[in-house]
């Protein structure tokens, strides 16, 4: 049996030095993924668990990654629908042709006919890309957390693929 810490709380790392999560520290985080499923902030989340907002968040990840109970599923579902929404978005904004500005004006050029024509800006549509290529990444981590990962973060089935 591990001893107890001088605040009561049972020892982070067993005798080789491998972290093991104690089940008050699983309990905290399953009521945080639960919180965060009602209140879908992680400030309030770290308001009612009186802990800090990057705590909060690191409790709702561990336990949407840990194994599946009801309320990780349903934190799961919320999160997935929540990208959903974002990528609604950012795919909306990626297929419009948005106008250059300066200076608070839309900037104009002038074509062989000598008529105005507004001249268009890409990068917010490459940022919207780019924002739609991380909201995929999110999707996949929440959808396959039960794939093992290496150091790095990269999957064990896709260590060897690489050579």
């Amino acid at each position: 049996m591990p001893r107890r810490r001088s605040d009561g709380a049972l020892p982070a790392r067993n005798g080789r030095g491998k972290f093991t999560k104690s089940i008050e520290q699983r309990d905290l985080d399953r009521e945080a993924a639960r919180l965060y499923q009602r209140y879908s902030s992680y400030r309030e989340v770290a308001a009612l668990l009186n802990c800090e907002v990057a705590t909060a968040f690191n409790r709702v990840q561990r336990a949407l990654y840990d194994e599946p109970s009801d309320d990780v599923a349903m934190a799961k579902r919320i999160a997935l629908n929540r990208l959903d929404a974002q990528a609604a978005i950012a795919q909306s904004i990626a297929e419009e042709e948005h106008p250059a500005v300066s200076h608070g004006h839309v900037v104009y050029a002038e074509d062989e006919q000598g008529s105005r024509r507004a001249l268009y800006d890409p990068m917010p549509n490459l940022a919207a890309l780019d924002r739609l290529h991380r909201i995929e990444d999110q999707r996949h981590r929440i959808q396959d957390s039960c794939v093992p990962r290496t150091k790095r973060g990269a999957r064990s089935d896709d260590v060897g693929s690489a050579f």
